[in-house]
């Protein structure tokens, strides 16, 4: 299996298949994985010590998981969301932007801008909420995580609605 890398200031993106991979420096606190489908929607999100990890050892621990036999290098483009647009002016160039405000404590928001109008966006998949609960158990009530095993579907709905209500306040936009 081959592998496309690219490759600008901090950012490394590897696409293997139907995955996107980027890693990615974050103001010298940490070391950022995201893993996007074909569409650009963020599947997962991984924060490694800088210290401990570095890109290229991140790079090689990918292509081992997915036994890649060669690699081309290609030119650096940004990560796209595919198939939506931007709530605010309609624009279908939305690109991944990412922040961390507080390394080790706040999981980090999959979030994008509008290239148009550079209006700030979010867009939640099952699939990274479903983690990001799973990883982050110390966030929630026992009561919570209970009702999370019991009814993993509506305590999706009710926390995307608790997500949104929050964006809404900071003027991030829902992207649907």
């Amino acid at each position: 299996m081959k592998a496309l890398i690219a490759k600008t200031d901090n950012k490394y993106r590897i696409d293997i298949k139907d995955k996107r991979f980027l890693v990615e420096s974050i103001k010298d606190k940490a070391l950022l994985l995201t893993v996007f489908n074909e569409l650009g929607e963020i599947e997962d999100q991984l924060l490694f010590n800088p210290k401990e990890f570095n890109p290229e050892l991140i790079i090689v621990e990918i292509m081992k998981g997915y036994s890649i036999d060669s690699f081309e290098y290609t030119e650096y483009t940004e990560i796209k969301l595919i198939d939506k647009s931007c709530p605010v002016c309609g624009s279908s160039d939305l690109i991944r932007i990412s922040e961390i405000s507080d390394y080790d404590k706040i999981p980090i928001m999959p979030l994008y801008a509008c290239s148009s109008c550079n209006s700030r966006l979010y867009y939640l998949t099952d699939s990274y909420l479903i983690k990001l609960v799973e990883r982050n158990n110390g966030l929630f009530t026992e009561n919570e995580i209970n009702e999370y095993r019991e009814n993993r579907e509506a305590f999706l709905n009710e926390l995307k609605e608790y997500i949104s209500r929050f964006f809404a306040s900071k003027k991030v936009y829902r992207i649907k």
